[in-house]
């Protein structure tokens, strides 16, 4: 079998305009520290995305 290889992909897009499911599962697939050092930015994301 081959070996797996990991890659990172970095998307652009614009939180706050994602549906709120949408962005409640993007938020909890990514890795806790990531969800961590950007908390600020994803809890603004998503008062926005609710309102």
């Amino acid at each position: 079998m081959g070996k797996l290889r990991r890659t990172e992909v970095e998307i652009d897009i614009n939180l706050g305009r994602l549906p709120l499911t949408r962005l409640a599962l993007y938020i909890l697939s990514l890795p806790l520290d990531t969800r961590k050092q950007q908390w600020h930015i994803l809890n603004q994301a998503l008062e926005k995305s609710a309102a």
